[in-house]
């Protein structure tokens, strides 16, 4: 190899080191004031979930969809009404396409801060008719969240989105 050739082999190596070493940047940990300001907004139980994008958890790939449905808490009362795509266990009619509505009471609501995520988790159980979703909503800093929902009639599935 010549000098020329060493010269670009040598540039090429550190550059791609400096990109190794800047993504392995460790980003600064969540503030005590960011995490009470999380942990009371799910403790006062008044907000409302907004989805952006919807995963479902049988192919891994998301899809963006405008405006895929709301999740609302007023106290232990949850107004859901998102888009639902997935396979299912009940039966239906053909042409329709049931989402996931429930107006009701959430039942079994837990909430904890979960540091490896750095999210607060909030834990919580409907009905709808006989369906019984268990619903895990992930807020991060930022009012960004994500709700992952299963059924005992259908697929899991996930919703990415913002709180408001």
């Amino acid at each position: 190899m010549n000098n020329t050739g060493k010269i670009i082999y040598s540039l090429f190596l550190s550059v791609n080191l400096l990109l190794l070493m800047g993504c392995g940047a460790s980003k600064e940990p969540i503030t005590e004031a960011t995490w009470e300001q999380m942990e009371n907004m799910v403790e006062g139980q008044n907000f409302t979930f907004v989805a952006k994008t919807i995963e479902t958890m049988r192919t891994g790939s998301a899809n963006r969809i405008d405006n895929p449905g709301y999740l609302k808490f007023e106290g232990d009362q949850v107004d859901m009404d998102l888009r639902y795509f997935g396979s299912s266990q009940m039966s239906r009619s053909y042409g329709t396409a049931e989402g996931l509505r429930v107006v009701g009471t959430a039942k079994d609501l837990s909430s904890s801060r979960n540091t490896a995520t750095e999210s607060v988790d909030l834990k919580f159980s409907v009905v709808n008719k006989s369906e019984t979703l268990q619903c895990n909503l992930r807020i991060y800093s930022g009012k960004r969240a994500v709700l992952d929902v299963n059924s005992n009639l259908r697929s899991s599935i996930r919703y990415d989105g913002i709180i408001q």
